[in-house]
């Protein structure tokens, strides 16, 4: 199967007031086109910032210094600003931690999401709303047209991961990044969240790194894993 991103040799560090922190140390991994690729490591241990790294989200003091991210090809670390942003529209898309404090509070699940279908597709109106619709029942929320009238703090957990999975699938990615797609849901959620994905890669061929520290999880659905342990991938 052809690689689609290939990290090599990444470093990520953040300058503090106690000295450099080598959050990210040289850090190489491989993920295959259609693969579910685990990430897994105990809580301070780098996995959010490759994530953050890989699409290029760092905040300030954390800084890339030194690797290469290859995805399909093209070196994402070389692109400009204004082409990295065209990746995350058409190419890449992230689900961050905690879904409901993703969702800004004030908006409409369905304005959020017509939004997004015009920037990266360019679907408006009627269109858009039937097209959001199709993917609220993608991600299986069985009342859409309800989902989108509501606002973040009337869906439930479970209705908000699905909500931000939804998003994140709006442009139709090669690649999707899920930072710890089930914590805080019941077992019972996660096992659907779980399912989804699984899904997602059999019927779109979706490719994805799943960021968790939930072994269960990732003995479910991964056909590869790396554990990391101080900025480094030990296993």
């Amino acid at each position: 199967m052809k690689t689609l991103l290939d990290i090599i040799n990444l470093k990520t560090h953040f300058d503090t007031q106690r000295g450099t922190a080598r959050v990210l140390d040289g850090v190489n991994i491989q993920v295959k086109k259609k693969d579910i690729f685990g990430l897994v490591g105990e809580s301070g241990s780098g996995k959010s910032v490759m994530a953050y790294s890989i699409i290029r989200l760092l905040k300030k003091p954390g800084e890339i210094v030194g690797g290469q991210i290859f995805f399909d090809g093209v070196d994402l670390l070389r692109l400009t600003e204004k082409a990295m942003q065209r990746v995350h529209g058409k190419k890449i898309s992230m689900i961050f931690q905690n879904p409901r404090s993703s969702l800004n509070p004030v908006f409409r699940v369905g304005k959020v999401l017509g939004e997004i279908l015009r920037v990266h597709s360019g679907l408006q109106g009627r269109t858009g709303s039937d097209r959001a619709m199709e993917l609220l029942a993608d991600v299986g929320l069985s009342d859409p047209a309800s989902v989108l009238r509501q606002y973040p703090h009337e869906l439930s957990g479970g209705m908000a991961q699905r909500v931000m999975i939804a998003m994140a699938l709006a442009s139709t990615p090669h690649l999707l990044v899920a930072d710890e797609p089930t914590t805080a849901l019941d077992v019972t959620i996660q096992y659907q969240i779980i399912s989804l994905l699984s899904n997602l890669r059999s019927e779109r061929g979706l490719a994805q790194i799943l960021i968790t520290h939930n072994l269960g999880v990732i003995a479910e659905l991964c056909d590869r894993v790396v554990v990391m342990y101080a900025g480094a991938i030990v296993e």
